[in-house]
């Protein structure tokens, strides 16, 4: 954008979707449906990286881990963020997926 701030280069701005796998739906389905796509593909990433990480780490019953993934994944600040258009934001659903496979290599 040349007028923000003097300009910012896309390239490096590191709230860039530039170089996010996602991006490329934009190229195949056109900009609304992608970006539909892809609010959609981060709340299952999310729902499932909680679940297993509810599941394996915390050990919980399956009924109680898939009520954890839905809580997780549609709580209000990740839909307020979705609904505003803060791509940005959407990054951190996938936090859980980054837990636990952090702390199933941790585990001895």
């Amino acid at each position: 954008d040349p007028f923000h701030c003097g300009g910012v280069p896309i390239l490096g701005n590191p709230e860039s979707q530039l170089y996010s796998p996602w991006f490329l739906l934009s190229f195949v389905f056109g900009t609304v449906v992608a970006v539909k796509l892809m609010v959609v593909g981060h709340i299952a990433c999310a729902a499932a990286g909680m679940y297993w990480l509810a599941r394996r780490r915390y050990e919980l019953r399956p009924e109680a881990a898939a009520l954890a993934a839905v809580a997780w994944s549609c709580c209000g600040c990740f839909v307020w963020d979705a609904a505003g258009g803060h791509a940005t934001m959407r990054t951190r659903l996938g936090d859980t997926l980054m837990a636990f496979r952090l702390r199933e290599n941790a585990a001895p």
